[in-house]
């Protein structure tokens, strides 16, 4: 265990402006026995090239250009390279705590768990902010006890980050086809966490804040229309993955049902208002979905009443309260901006 090794996965994509902190923060750790593998997905920017010049500089850095495939693939393809004992996950804009990978293994020795949960401070242009913990440091989840995370997983996004843990590669999911879901452009963390929770046989949590993750930079997502299907696609398979049969999960499947419907109404009243094309084929779609009709027919009754007139009307294809119900939308929703 002295000398084990960390994979760490980067997904790069049109972030010269702070690529070079990124891979920096990596290989100024005090633990050496390390890989870096850097996935350029196509960048257009000077990304790939910051890429090969660290990759002359430091033999553990191995590059891989590809034509973009999305950031689930891309991941996909640096997970199934990656040689370590341990893997951990890096966005390209983002960066490191100085001495995360020694804290790290101190806590592998200590406790012999195969996943590790961090947490992190959220980086904006003036100011930094600790996030809130999750749990008490140091809490550690076996067997049943897991049923903590999967119903928080259920019912909120807060465990979903992929670069917020370490996972031992024995519960990597290494050759578990994603292919169906390469069009998904929201939710994948949460999909590919769900797996390694589920394999994870201990897991520890700690309070410390050790990934530092920017807001509103080059890897943002705007809210698009293809969200829709994306999170209806990603929350079904949430649900066939933590339903093991070990734990009571009826609450926390119906607070995420509530949830996604919620979210549904937010993208409707959006993307009809900037996308009305790309909007109404995505949502035809979605309606249709038995995941979707699942959710209404579930959570109809404790629904508000303006989220069920949102979906009614879309469903119907009746747009003047929509068009009204979106300048009452408090102005922080209008701007569709989230990492």
């Amino acid at each position: 265990m002295e000398r084990a090794k960390f994979s760490v996965l980067i997904p790069v994509y049109n972030v010269e402006e702070y690529l070079r902190v990124c891979i920096d923060s990596v290989i100024q750790q005090n633990y050496s026995n390390l890989e870096i593998i850097l996935i350029d997905d196509g960048s257009t920017d000077g990304s790939g090239q910051i890429c090969d010049e660290y990759a002359l500089r430091d033999s553990r850095i191995k590059v891989v250009h590809q034509q973009n495939r999305g950031l689930i693939l891309t991941r996909r393809t640096a997970i199934n390279m990656a040689s370590g004992d341990y893997f951990l996950f890096l966005d390209s804009d983002d960066y490191w705590a100085p001495n995360m990978l020694e804290y790290i293994l101190l806590l592998i020795k200590r406790f012999e768990c195969d996943m590790i949960i961090f947490n992190c401070k959220r980086v904006y242009p003036d100011r930094i902010i600790e996030s809130e913990a999750l749990y008490d440091d140091l809490t550690i989840f076996t067997s049943q006890g897991k049923s903590v995370l999967y119903k928080d997983s259920l019912e909120s996004p807060k465990l979903n980050s992929l670069v917020m843990k370490v996972v031992a590669r024995e519960i990597v999911d290494v050759d578990r086809d994603y292919g169906r879901f390469a069009d998904v452009t929201m939710g994948e963390d949460a999909l590919q966490s769900a797996y390694l929770i589920k394999n994870a046989r201990k897991i520890v949590y700690t309070t410390k804040c050790l990934y530092c993750y920017r807001q509103q930079t080059g890897m943002s997502k705007s809210l698009f229309a293809q969200g829709m299907m994306s999170i209806s696609k990603v929350r079904s398979e949430l649900h066939k993955i933590y339903d093991d049969g070990i734990c009571d999960l009826e609450n926390s499947v119906l607070i995420s049902y509530k949830n996604y419907l919620k979210s549904i109404a937010i993208y409707i009243l959006l993307c009809h208002k900037n996308n009305p094309n790309d909007f109404k084929n995505v949502f035809n779609k979605v309606k249709k979905m038995d995941y979707y009709k699942d959710a209404k027919k579930m959570v109809k009754c404790i629904l508000p009443i303006y989220i069920k007139f949102i979906l009614f009307f879309a469903e119907n294809n009746f747009y003047i309260p929509i068009k009204l119900a979106y300048k009452l939308l408090p102005k922080r929703f209008k701007g569709g901006n989230n990492k």
